[in-house]
C-alpha cells in the first residue's frame, strides 16, 4: 500500500504517510483481493475467505464489533467473517462483503440505508443484506 496514513489505512503499523509502497502487517502473502475506501479504511479478502480490515474506525467500518479503537494500523479480524468470503468492497464509511454462497454482510455508517438491512441504524459488526441469496 502506498499514500496518506494518518488513520492507518496502510496497515503498515504506523501513522506514516508513504509515497512508496509498504508491506501490510501480516498481509505479506495469502491475499486474494484488496479494497480501500475514500474514506481512509482498507479491507482484504484472505485466501482462507476470511476478511480483515484497517485504518479509520470511527462509524465501525473496520467491522470488529465496536467504533473502539477509533482506528487501527494493522489488520484486524472482521467480525464473523474467519472464511467463506469472496469479495469486499471498502465504502464511504461502511464496508460490505459478499460470501461464496452469495449471501452479503454489511458493516459501518447506514445514514442512507447503505448497509441494507432495512433500516437506517449503523452497525459496527457485520449485517446481513435483505433479500439476498
Amino acid at each position: 500500500m502506498l499514500g496518506f496514513n494518518l488513520g492507518g489505512q496502510l496497515g503498515d503499523g504506523s501513522l506514516t504517510s508513504s509515497p512508496f509502497p509498504v508491506d501490510v502487517v501480516g498481509l505479506t502473502s495469502g491475499v486474494a483481493s484488496v479494497s480501500a475506501s475514500v474514506s481512509n479504511h482498507t479491507c482484504a479478502v484472505t485466501t482462507a475467505g476470511g476478511v480483515k480490515c484497517w485504518g479509520v474506525n470511527q462509524d465501525g467500518q473496520l467491522g470488529i464489533g465496536s467504533t473502539e479503537p477509533p482506528y487501527s494500523a494493522v489488520p484486524l479480524d472482521v467480525a464473523g467473517l474467519t472464511g467463506g468470503m469472496a469479495a469486499v468492497s471498502a465504502g464511504n464509511l461502511h464496508t460490505c462483503a459478499r460470501a461464496t454462497t452469495g449471501a452479503v454482510k454489511c458493516w459501518g455508517n447506514n445514514v442512507n440505508a447503505q448497509l441494507g438491512d432495512g433500516t437506517t441504524t449503523g452497525s459496527a459488526a457485520p449485517v446481513d443484506v435483505l433479500n439476498m441469496p
